[in-house]
């Protein structure tokens, strides 16, 4: 550590039993259940299909162009970068 070395003397060990099943069983279907559940919500939302009402509860008309069309992309120029002069040193008076 940064206040020096430390020696530590082991006088003991122990190994802790494991937990009976039936005292974890209940934690262990809670977990399991969770990870089902967030499985199948996964993969509903993969399949998912989204429709957009309005106000009224009438559809919400289509943006063929923007669905149809592949974006296209557009052509940047790189940014003018400004030449910097490098950093002159500092002078330091020396007590």
């Amino acid at each position: 550590t940064k206040l020096g070395w430390h020696i530590i003397k082991v006088e003991d060990n122990r190994k802790q039993e494991p937990p009976a099943l039936d005292e974890v069983k209940p934690q262990l279907e809670k977990e399991l259940s969770k990870d089902i559940v967030s499985s199948v919500l996964e993969d509903l939302r993969k399949t998912a299909k989204i429709e957009i009402f309005q106000m009224d509860g009438s559809p919400m008309p289509k943006e063929e162009s923007v669905k149809e069309e592949p974006a296209k992309p557009t052509e940047t120029k790189p940014a003018e970068t400004k030449k910097e002069e490098p950093a002159k040193p500092t002078e330091t008076k020396k007590k």
